[in-house]
């Protein structure tokens, strides 16, 4: 069982999925951790620009494939990132398919406090018309997602933890 989180970098993804996981019993992972396994040269550069999509989605395609059956799992992500040339990609449909969340979870932030946090962690200042860009991607993206897979969806924010983990709680009766 997967149920995968997606929001803009900066979002508090991480945190609070690892929060999630503590409340609903349930593994965590990023995306870009299992791409980083199953990839070994990968290079992820402080921009936050994806190269080789093609390939990172197969990668995780094929770990999710082995272990569907072992992992009941908070999958940590994107519905949208940003290419090489800063153009907002829409992660394909066939990707969520493979993946089969039985739930979405979009978390949503103010794009202030995005910018704020990724040039506090990562040290680089973002664009916040670039920030927005995306992040009207991933909602559009997630929420389209969630409707042609036929599945429900959470919009959330950081302070909404008890409300998504209900949501997580209502998926796995």
């Amino acid at each position: 069982m997967v149920i995968f989180v997606g929001g803009i970098h900066g979002s508090g993804k991480t945190t609070f999925c690892r929060e999630l996981a503590k409340r609903t019993g349930l593994s965590h992972r990023t995306v870009s951790e299992i791409i980083k396994e199953e990839i070994i040269d990968l290079q992820l550069d402080m921009t936050k620009r994806t190269s080789n999509l093609a390939r990172n989605q197969r990668a995780l395609i094929a770990w999710i494939d082995r272990n569907r059956d072992s992992k009941n799992l908070i999958l940590d992500g994107h519905f949208a990132l940003l290419d090489e040339s800063q153009d907002v990609y829409r992660v394909d449909l066939d990707v969520f398919r493979a993946i089969a969340p039985i739930g979405v979870i979009y978390l949503d932030v103010p794009i202030e406090v995005a910018v704020q946090r990724l040039e506090t962690r990562d040290g680089k200042i973002w664009s916040a018309e670039v920030l927005k860009q995306l992040a009207d991607a991933e909602a559009q993206w997630a929420e389209n997602v969630a409707k042609k897979l036929n599945i429900p969806i959470c919009s959330a924010t950081n302070d909404d933890i008890v409300l998504a983990g209900r949501f997580v709680h209502g998926l796995m009766e």
